[in-house]
């Protein structure tokens, strides 16, 4: 089950709110996460708000540590994503899946 079917489904989240929390989950602001929608800024406010009710959250930092640990007690949600999968395998071949300019300095 893809990540955001999952979401849906475990949040009883609406289309409107699972495309929000996709940008979130990407490390989006708010504001920017609006923008991509197409929607001004107060409405993704007020839909962030009934995703904070619906996962009994109420900071954007708490929402993604409850997805994330959602996700991770759900094995089909990583199994079927190309996305993870490929990440997973680059790990496993000692490379990381993020692109370097996203990449730590050191």
């Amino acid at each position: 089950m893809p990540k955001m079917a999952f979401l849906k489904d475990k949040f009883d989240l609406t289309p409107a709110e699972v495309r929000l929390v996709h940008r979130l989950m990407e490390g989006r602001s708010l504001r920017s996460s609006a923008a991509a929608l197409g929607i001004a800024y107060e409405t993704a406010r007020t839909v962030l708000k009934s995703v904070f009710h619906k996962t009994s959250t109420c900071r954007q930092a708490e929402l993604i540590i409850v997805i994330i640990n959602a996700m991770k007690g759900h094995d089909d949600v990583e199994a079927n994503d190309p996305d993870d999968r490929r990440g997973r395998e680059l790990r496993a071949q000692g490379a990381s899946p993020r692109p370097k300019e996203l990449m730590p300095a050191g």
